[in-house]
């Protein structure tokens, strides 16, 4: 048998990052936990934080959000991904196709 190995790269964030992913990126899916206060998460196609938001989420304090992208064939991000989240306790995850600056 052959070993499975996995199709996306999962990261967790719980901080604004500039510069994520420099380069073309495909977002497969998004996971949000708002923990202690509601949480705003914008993903923006750039290297830094344009205010040109391609995907925006908002959760309210408690909740928890998933979007799979995966039948769509992914989002593309053609210059970047840079996450910016706004919330205390906010945590979000981010599968895709390359992978992610951890700090």
């Amino acid at each position: 048998m052959l070993p499975v190995l996995p199709r996306f790269v999962k990261q967790k964030h719980t901080a604004d990052k500039a510069a994520v992913v420099t380069g073309a990126v495909v977002i497969y899916a998004v996971g949000i936990h708002a923990n202690g206060a509601a949480a705003d998460v914008e993903l923006v196609d750039a290297v830094t934080d344009t205010s040109s938001d391609e995907l925006m989420y908002s959760a309210l304090d408690g909740a928890d959000l998933f979007f799979d992208y995966t039948p769509l064939g992914g989002v593309i991000f053609n210059t970047g991904l840079t996450v910016d989240i706004t919330g205390a306790g906010a945590t979000l995850f981010l599968w895709t196709d390359r992978p992610q600056v951890t700090a």
